[in-house]
């Protein structure tokens, strides 16, 4: 998947801005019976903002990258869970890299 996203923020503040991020999304979902495992990956190819525009009208360049695994399960009778585990790693233009370990856990009911 191509991912495009897009935005200018307008505030009394100094938060005044515009942002940019462009990524290529992959996901390979395996299904076996009631459950289901998709590893994935989001792979930066453009992302930019400029938060502060007024004062400085450069734009700070990005890179952000994660892969990651899902697992659901479904009951088969309304309910499903799902664990997930990413790994994204952010290289910017100004300041340090980052690097996050996301987790998340849910808990789904369909009537």
């Amino acid at each position: 998947n191509y991912y495009l996203e897009r935005g200018f923020n307008m505030d009394d503040s100094r938060n005044n801005g515009e942002f940019s991020t462009q990524e290529i999304r992959a996901y390979l979902p395996l299904t076996l019976g009631n459950h289901s495992v998709t590893p994935y990956t989001r792979i930066g190819l453009d992302r930019w903002s400029n938060w502060d525009w007024q004062d400085d009208m450069e734009r700070e360049g990005h890179d952000f990258n994660r892969v990651g695994l899902f697992y659901g399960y479904d009951f088969q009778n309304g309910l499903s869970v799902s664990l997930e585990y990413a790994f994204e790693w952010q290289d910017h233009d100004e300041g340090d890299s980052d690097k996050f370990h996301y987790a998340g856990v849910g808990v789904n009911y369909s009537f």
